[in-house]
């Protein structure tokens, strides 16, 4: 970028070059994805101490309110004191973070050396996997399959305002991949060393739109966008494990009990007895005034680790009752075990699948 505007920027902004503390330019321009003509994103860190507070979503402190200033037809400049960009790295603002580590041609100007700053007192894998998943996920919600080319709005919708939107959303998906990527970058080195790694994908899903592109090439991107995503997700999922649970399970295991019931039952009794199984609960079909027991249930507990214990209790289930018709088989997690979603958007995130 030009050097000599960054003095234009801030007489429009009025702040003296003394209270800025560092200057990033991101974005398009350091992926590789930009136009001739495409805007500059600037991050300003401020020494100010009067910036409000950051008012965050309610789902969880990550996006926030903020103010873009579009400045000389060709910058998007936003602001933020020390305070709050260091509460933005806490938070694992992906936005924020990626900053810290562009190359020293795009850092502006860097008083404080906020990359320290964050591996020493920030640097949270699990945070950073958090952040990376509900990017995707906010930006997989910004494509809405309801919106067709049978829908009368949509139809009605200047063809301009349909192209544009496309690319925003093509755009913001593509986010949602590159974020994935610096994760995984940084996860395993602890860096992010390279901003165009993933830039090829960008190309692939400018290819499957076309141009201009339509509402089917389009649903043929979010197909190729959530594929992908879910490779780095597996990816993250490797790296950093948060289905693994670990502690004592309830499994209940429940019989079709309608052929010869009094034999299954006492042969369940039997079967049952000094084992862990205990049976548990008796379910009546009343329907013809004719009391008919249907099906029975046992409990026991199973110590392990999530997903593995799974195939284990089924194995023992129907090894020991072998004899048996198990209509199904139903584990509970003890809520005192370890890795159990404590956070809503971690359950939304991590095993909402």
């Amino acid at each position: 970028m030009d050097r000599s505007d960054i003095q234009l920027i801030l007489n429009h902004l009025n702040l003296s070059e003394d209270c800025v503390a560092n200057i990033y330019h991101h974005g398009s321009w350091v992926y590789g994805t930009n136009k001739p003509n495409s805007d500059r994103d600037i991050f300003i860190i401020t020494r100010s101490f009067y910036q409000n507070p950051l008012q965050f979503w309610t789902d969880f402190d990550y996006f926030h309110q903020h103010e873009v200033y579009k400045l000389l037809d060709k910058y998007d400049v936003c602001i933020y004191s020390i305070e709050n960009f260091e509460i933005l790295l806490e938070n694992s603002y992906l936005m924020a973070v990626q900053c810290v580590f562009l190359p020293d041609e795009y850092k502006i100007k860097e008083d404080i050396d906020f990359r320290q700053i964050y591996l020493d007192k920030y640097y949270d894998i699990l945070g950073l996997k958090r952040a990376a998943f509900y990017e995707m996920y906010r930006d997989i919600k910004l494509y809405n399959p309801k919106t067709n080319s049978d829908d009368p709005l949509h139809n009605s919708m200047p063809n301009e305002h349909r192209q544009s939107r496309r690319k925003h959303v093509l755009k913001n998906l593509f986010h949602g991949i590159r974020y994935l990527d610096f994760v995984d970058q940084l996860i395993q080195t602890k860096s992010i060393y390279d901003y165009k790694r993933v830039t090829y994908i960008f190309n692939q899903m400018k290819e499957i739109l076309g141009d201009p592109g339509d509402q089917s090439s389009m649903k043929c991107v979010v197909e190729f966008v959530r594929a992908k995503s879910d490779e780095f997700k597996s990816r993250l999922d490797t790296l950093v494990p948060t289905d693994n649970i670990t502690g004592t399970f309830e499994a209940q295991i429940t019989f079709d009990c309608t052929q010869n019931p009094e034999q299954v039952i006492e042969k369940l009794k039997r079967a049952c007895e000094n084992t862990k199984y205990n049976l548990l609960l008796i379910q009546l079909d009343t329907k013809q005034g004719n009391k008919r027991l249907q099906q029975f249930m046992t409990s026991s507990f199973h110590c392990g680790e999530y997903p593995s214990i799974v195939q284990q209790i089924k194995e023992e289930a129907h090894q020991h009752f072998q004899e048996f018709n198990i209509i199904r088989i139903k584990i509970k997690s003890s809520t005192s075990n370890v890795c159990i979603p404590q956070k809503d958007i971690d359950m939304k995130l991590f095993w909402n699948k």
